[in-house]
Protein backbone atom coordinates (compact mmCIF):
# COMPACT_ATOMS: atom_id res chain seq x y z
CA UNK A 1 0.00 0.00 0.00
CA UNK A 2 1.55 3.29 -1.10
CA UNK A 3 1.65 6.03 1.53
CA UNK A 4 3.19 9.48 1.51
CA UNK A 5 3.28 9.95 5.28
CA UNK A 6 3.61 7.43 8.09
CA UNK A 7 1.09 9.28 10.24
CA UNK A 8 -2.50 9.44 9.05
CA UNK A 9 -5.09 11.79 10.52
CA UNK A 10 -8.83 11.07 10.42
CA UNK A 11 -10.85 14.29 10.36
CA UNK A 12 -14.50 15.30 10.48
CA UNK A 13 -15.71 18.02 8.11
CA UNK A 14 -17.55 20.58 10.28
CA UNK A 15 -18.88 23.93 9.02
CA UNK A 16 -17.99 26.99 11.08
CA UNK A 17 -21.67 27.93 11.32
CA UNK A 18 -22.41 24.81 13.41
CA UNK A 19 -19.07 24.41 15.21
CA UNK A 20 -20.57 25.37 18.59
CA UNK A 21 -23.11 22.56 18.29
CA UNK A 22 -20.32 19.99 17.97
CA UNK A 23 -17.71 21.51 20.30
CA UNK A 24 -18.48 19.19 23.21
CA UNK A 25 -18.38 16.12 20.96
CA UNK A 26 -15.06 17.24 19.46
CA UNK A 27 -13.39 17.85 22.81
CA UNK A 28 -14.76 14.78 24.60
CA UNK A 29 -13.74 12.46 21.75
CA UNK A 30 -10.60 14.36 20.72
CA UNK A 31 -11.84 14.54 17.12
CA UNK A 32 -9.63 16.09 14.44
CA UNK A 33 -11.51 18.64 12.33
CA UNK A 34 -11.51 20.25 8.93
CA UNK A 35 -13.20 23.60 9.52
CA UNK A 36 -15.23 24.66 6.49
CA UNK A 37 -15.93 28.32 5.79
CA UNK A 38 -18.60 30.09 3.79
CA UNK A 39 -18.42 33.60 2.37
CA UNK A 40 -20.38 35.15 5.26
CA UNK A 41 -18.03 33.61 7.82
CA UNK A 42 -15.03 35.69 6.85
CA UNK A 43 -16.85 38.88 7.85
CA UNK A 44 -17.02 37.52 11.40
CA UNK A 45 -14.27 36.80 13.86
CA UNK A 46 -13.37 33.15 13.32
CA UNK A 47 -12.81 32.57 17.00
CA UNK A 48 -12.30 28.87 17.65
CA UNK A 49 -9.26 29.11 19.90
CA UNK A 50 -10.68 26.46 22.25
CA UNK A 51 -10.51 24.00 19.32
CA UNK A 52 -7.18 25.10 17.91
CA UNK A 53 -5.42 21.81 18.64
CA UNK A 54 -8.25 19.85 16.98
CA UNK A 55 -8.51 21.91 13.79
CA UNK A 56 -5.91 20.45 11.45
CA UNK A 57 -7.16 21.74 8.09
CA UNK A 58 -9.49 24.45 6.77
CA UNK A 59 -11.77 24.48 3.73
CA UNK A 60 -11.95 27.94 2.16
CA UNK A 61 -15.23 29.39 0.78
CA UNK A 62 -16.03 28.01 -2.66
CA UNK A 63 -19.55 28.92 -3.81
CA UNK A 64 -19.32 31.41 -6.70
CA UNK A 65 -15.54 31.72 -6.29
CA UNK A 66 -14.01 31.78 -9.78
CA UNK A 67 -10.34 32.70 -9.68
CA UNK A 68 -9.99 31.60 -13.30
CA UNK A 69 -13.02 33.47 -14.63
CA UNK A 70 -12.89 35.25 -17.99
CA UNK A 71 -14.58 38.20 -16.25
CA UNK A 72 -11.93 40.28 -14.48
CA UNK A 73 -14.49 41.66 -12.01
CA UNK A 74 -15.35 38.12 -10.93
CA UNK A 75 -11.64 37.29 -10.66
CA UNK A 76 -10.97 40.39 -8.57
CA UNK A 77 -13.80 39.67 -6.12
CA UNK A 78 -12.80 36.00 -5.87
CA UNK A 79 -9.22 37.09 -5.20
CA UNK A 80 -10.29 39.37 -2.34
CA UNK A 81 -12.51 36.72 -0.75
CA UNK A 82 -9.76 34.09 -0.82
CA UNK A 83 -7.13 36.57 0.36
CA UNK A 84 -9.27 37.58 3.32
CA UNK A 85 -10.10 33.95 4.12
CA UNK A 86 -6.46 32.89 4.19
CA UNK A 87 -5.48 35.79 6.42
CA UNK A 88 -8.40 35.02 8.76
CA UNK A 89 -7.28 31.45 9.48
CA UNK A 90 -3.52 31.94 9.74
CA UNK A 91 -3.67 32.03 13.54
CA UNK A 92 -4.95 28.45 13.58
CA UNK A 93 -1.53 27.28 12.32
CA UNK A 94 -3.04 24.47 10.26
CA UNK A 95 -0.96 22.36 7.89
CA UNK A 96 -3.32 22.46 4.91
CA UNK A 97 -6.22 24.41 3.46
CA UNK A 98 -8.55 23.26 0.68
CA UNK A 99 -9.51 25.49 -2.24
CA UNK A 100 -11.83 24.82 -5.18
CA UNK A 101 -10.30 25.92 -8.46
CA UNK A 102 -13.82 25.55 -9.90
CA UNK A 103 -12.99 24.57 -13.46
CA UNK A 104 -16.27 23.55 -15.11
CA UNK A 105 -15.57 22.02 -18.56
CA UNK A 106 -18.80 23.05 -20.29
CA UNK A 107 -18.93 26.49 -18.67
CA UNK A 108 -15.44 27.28 -19.94
CA UNK A 109 -16.05 25.59 -23.31
CA UNK A 110 -13.18 23.17 -22.58
CA UNK A 111 -10.65 26.01 -23.03
CA UNK A 112 -8.36 24.50 -20.43
CA UNK A 113 -5.11 26.33 -21.11
CA UNK A 114 -6.71 29.79 -20.98
CA UNK A 115 -8.36 28.91 -17.67
CA UNK A 116 -5.10 27.56 -16.26
CA UNK A 117 -3.19 30.72 -17.19
CA UNK A 118 -5.76 32.99 -15.55
CA UNK A 119 -6.13 30.83 -12.44
CA UNK A 120 -2.40 30.40 -11.88
CA UNK A 121 -1.75 34.11 -12.28
CA UNK A 122 -4.27 34.92 -9.55
CA UNK A 123 -3.13 32.11 -7.23
CA UNK A 124 0.49 33.19 -7.60
CA UNK A 125 -0.48 36.69 -6.44
CA UNK A 126 -2.36 35.24 -3.47
CA UNK A 127 0.74 33.27 -2.45
CA UNK A 128 2.89 36.39 -2.77
CA UNK A 129 0.55 38.51 -0.66
CA UNK A 130 -0.20 35.95 2.07
CA UNK A 131 2.99 33.83 2.11
CA UNK A 132 1.13 30.99 3.86
CA UNK A 133 2.96 28.48 6.03
CA UNK A 134 0.39 25.83 5.06
CA UNK A 135 -0.17 23.99 1.80
CA UNK A 136 -3.13 24.82 -0.44
CA UNK A 137 -4.86 21.75 -1.84
CA UNK A 138 -7.00 22.17 -4.95
CA UNK A 139 -10.13 20.01 -4.94
CA UNK A 140 -11.56 18.25 -7.98
CA UNK A 141 -15.28 18.81 -8.53
CA UNK A 142 -16.69 18.84 -12.08
CA UNK A 143 -13.65 17.65 -14.01
CA UNK A 144 -13.95 14.59 -16.19
CA UNK A 145 -10.19 13.93 -16.10
CA UNK A 146 -7.25 15.09 -13.94
CA UNK A 147 -5.64 17.01 -16.82
CA UNK A 148 -6.62 20.57 -15.82
CA UNK A 149 -5.61 20.20 -12.20
CA UNK A 150 -2.35 18.58 -13.32
CA UNK A 151 -1.65 21.51 -15.66
CA UNK A 152 -2.21 23.92 -12.77
CA UNK A 153 0.27 22.05 -10.57
CA UNK A 154 2.94 21.93 -13.28
CA UNK A 155 2.36 25.59 -14.10
CA UNK A 156 2.59 26.69 -10.45
CA UNK A 157 5.59 24.47 -9.65
CA UNK A 158 5.23 25.31 -5.96
CA UNK A 159 5.34 22.74 -3.16
CA UNK A 160 2.74 24.75 -1.26
CA UNK A 161 0.15 23.86 -3.92
CA UNK A 162 -1.22 20.31 -4.04
CA UNK A 163 -4.38 18.23 -4.35
CA UNK A 164 -7.39 17.34 -2.25
CA UNK A 165 -8.89 14.36 -4.06
CA UNK A 166 -12.63 14.10 -3.49
CA UNK A 167 -14.06 10.60 -3.97
CA UNK A 168 -17.68 11.67 -4.20
CA UNK A 169 -17.01 14.23 -6.93
CA UNK A 170 -14.92 11.72 -8.84
CA UNK A 171 -17.78 9.23 -8.70
CA UNK A 172 -20.20 11.78 -10.16
CA UNK A 173 -18.19 13.39 -12.93
CA UNK A 174 -15.07 11.46 -13.94
CA UNK A 175 -14.82 9.81 -17.36
CA UNK A 176 -11.58 7.98 -16.47
CA UNK A 177 -10.64 5.47 -13.76
CA UNK A 178 -9.65 6.32 -10.20
CA UNK A 179 -6.39 4.49 -10.87
CA UNK A 180 -5.61 7.01 -13.61
CA UNK A 181 -6.37 9.96 -11.34
CA UNK A 182 -4.27 8.74 -8.44
CA UNK A 183 -1.33 7.62 -10.55
CA UNK A 184 -1.29 11.01 -12.29
CA UNK A 185 -1.59 13.08 -9.11
CA UNK A 186 -0.25 11.02 -6.20
CA UNK A 187 2.94 13.07 -5.87
CA UNK A 188 0.73 16.08 -5.13
CA UNK A 189 -2.10 14.61 -3.03
CA UNK A 190 -2.12 15.97 0.52
CA UNK A 191 -5.68 15.09 1.43
CA UNK A 192 -8.65 12.86 0.61
CA UNK A 193 -12.30 13.90 0.96
CA UNK A 194 -14.13 10.72 1.81
CA UNK A 195 -17.85 10.20 1.17
CA UNK A 196 -19.96 8.09 -1.17
CA UNK A 197 -22.94 8.38 -3.51
CA UNK A 198 -24.70 6.39 -6.23
CA UNK A 199 -23.44 8.49 -9.14
CA UNK A 200 -26.53 10.72 -9.29
CA UNK A 201 -26.30 13.30 -6.48
CA UNK A 202 -23.54 14.53 -4.18
CA UNK A 203 -25.12 12.77 -1.21
CA UNK A 204 -22.12 12.66 1.15
CA UNK A 205 -23.13 9.23 2.38
CA UNK A 206 -21.06 6.97 4.60
CA UNK A 207 -18.48 4.97 2.66
CA UNK A 208 -20.62 1.81 2.53
CA UNK A 209 -23.64 3.58 1.00
CA UNK A 210 -22.81 4.22 -2.63
CA UNK A 211 -21.29 2.86 -5.81
CA UNK A 212 -17.67 3.92 -5.30
CA UNK A 213 -15.23 1.12 -4.39
CA UNK A 214 -12.96 2.49 -1.69
CA UNK A 215 -10.71 -0.55 -1.52
CA UNK A 216 -9.21 0.36 -4.87
CA UNK A 217 -8.09 3.85 -3.94
CA UNK A 218 -6.70 2.97 -0.52
CA UNK A 219 -4.61 0.26 -2.08
CA UNK A 220 -3.16 2.80 -4.50
CA UNK A 221 -2.21 5.62 -2.17
CA UNK A 222 -2.97 7.04 1.27
CA UNK A 223 -2.12 10.67 2.16
CA UNK A 224 -1.83 12.14 5.64
CA UNK A 225 -5.22 13.85 5.85
CA UNK A 226 -8.35 11.69 5.54
CA UNK A 227 -11.34 14.00 5.83
CA UNK A 228 -14.80 12.47 6.18
CA UNK A 229 -17.45 14.67 4.63
CA UNK A 230 -20.54 13.02 6.06
CA UNK A 231 -23.81 14.60 7.11
CA UNK A 232 -24.09 13.32 10.67
CA UNK A 233 -22.04 11.83 13.51
CA UNK A 234 -23.29 8.26 12.97
CA UNK A 235 -22.15 8.23 9.31
CA UNK A 236 -18.83 9.83 10.27
CA UNK A 237 -18.09 7.27 12.98
CA UNK A 238 -19.16 4.36 10.77
CA UNK A 239 -17.01 5.59 7.88
CA UNK A 240 -13.95 6.08 10.07
CA UNK A 241 -14.32 2.59 11.54
CA UNK A 242 -14.51 1.04 8.07
CA UNK A 243 -11.68 3.05 6.55
CA UNK A 244 -9.36 2.45 9.50
CA UNK A 245 -9.74 -1.28 8.99
CA UNK A 246 -9.05 -0.99 5.27
CA UNK A 247 -6.10 1.40 5.61
CA UNK A 248 -4.41 0.15 8.76
CA UNK A 249 -5.24 -3.55 8.68
CA UNK A 250 -5.65 -4.12 4.93
CA UNK A 251 -9.02 -5.56 5.86
CA UNK A 252 -11.43 -6.23 2.96
CA UNK A 253 -14.53 -4.82 4.64
CA UNK A 254 -16.68 -4.31 1.56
Amino acid sequence: MATKWGIKLYLARIPFKVIEKYTRYILENDVNVELTLEFDDIDKEINVKNLKKNIKTVHLPFFDIHLGSKNRYVRDLSFQILLKSIEAVKYLEVENVVMHHNYIPYHYAFMEDEFVDRFCGELLNILKETNPSFTISLENVFEETPEVIYKILKNMDDKRVGICFDFGHFNLFSKVSVEYWVEKLKDYIYEYHIHNNFGVRDDHNSVDKGSFDFKKVFKLFVPKFLVFENNNIDDFERSVKIVKKVVEESYEYF
